[in-house]
């Protein structure tokens, strides 16, 4: 279901149709912060694929929406941080490192294991 998020390349609307199905699925069964650990895995396999990066518009639309949708959950504001960190990583082309510095060095650590970066 997350590959299909990130595979969609339907408007606006269509993604937050997209978003809110997801969030519904998860949420129904308790599993927010698992949404969103998935939303931050994947960002690391979009990188390793070694294909082209999407579109800093595509990757801002998706932090965006995910920030709104989730903006209630407090639990999952940590990881949601997280996530953002990762979107921007990526507009940065997944080579500027210094992006993770905003970052706790624990949450930092995370974005370093998805994205395989080495010490």
């Amino acid at each position: 279901m997350i590959k299909g998020f990130f595979d969609h390349t339907g408007g606006v609307i269509e993604r937050e149709l997209v978003v809110q199905g997801l969030l519904r699925a998860y949420s129904d069964n308790g599993l927010v912060l698992e949404l969103v650990e998935e939303l931050i895995t994947h960002l690391g396999i979009l990188l390793r694929e070694g294909g082209c990066l999407p579109e800093n518009e595509i990757l801002e639309g998706w932090a965006t929406e995910w920030e709104a949708a989730l903006s209630s959950y407090t639990e999952a504001s940590i990881s949601l941080r997280i996530f953002r960190t990762g979107i921007e990583f990526l507009k940065a082309g997944g080579e500027d490192r210094s992006v993770l510095l905003s970052l706790h060095q624990e949450e930092r650590r995370i974005l370093e294991q998805v994205f395989q970066l080495e010490d």
